[in-house]
């Protein structure tokens, strides 16, 4: 083969390899508003990423944590929910599994999958968000008693 073949090759293995990378579907988390669409927040995210959201029950008034994973489709799974009083609002019935652990009723394997996690934020509730273990935004960045979402957006 001579050089210059070779050298087409190269580029053309290069070029191609360039497109491929760049061709890779990217994911963000959005916070935004339900009512006006105004966007509070936004992070690049990947599928298999964990979302945990953690709050004060309105009613209960105990700690309540979800946690979904993020699948390919731009949808959230739901892998886990613990909380402390069985009340307002607990799941009664679920495909998977029920644990107690340190005072939290713990339940996995639930085979649940949303578009997205919606609630009216209040300041007076500890709301937390998480992605894999690290807090991303503080309850204060967010308004109070407004309907918000997060869901995943394919950029």
């Amino acid at each position: 083969m001579n050089k210059k073949v070779r050298l087409l090759i190269f580029c053309f293995v290069i070029v191609s390899g360039y497109f491929f990378v760049q061709a890779k579907d990217t994911y963000e988390l959005v916070i935004k508003e339900q009512r006006t669409q105004q966007e509070y927040y936004r992070m690049t995210v990947e599928p298999g990423d964990h979302i945990s959201v953690s709050w004060i029950h309105s009613v209960e008034r105990t700690p309540w944590q979800e946690t979904y994973k993020i699948v390919d489709n731009q949808q959230l799974e739901l892998i886990e929910t613990r909380f402390q009083s069985f009340g307002a609002g607990v799941p009664h019935e679920s495909n998977g599994e029920t644990t107690i652990e340190d005072g939290y009723t713990v339940m996995t394997g639930i085979d649940r999958v949303v578009e997205q996690f919606s609630w009216v934020h209040s300041h007076d509730a500890d709301f937390q968000l998480f992605l894999n273990d690290e807090n991303i935004i503080e309850s204060y960045e967010l308004p109070h008693h407004h309907q918000l979402e997060f869901h995943i957006e394919k950029r």
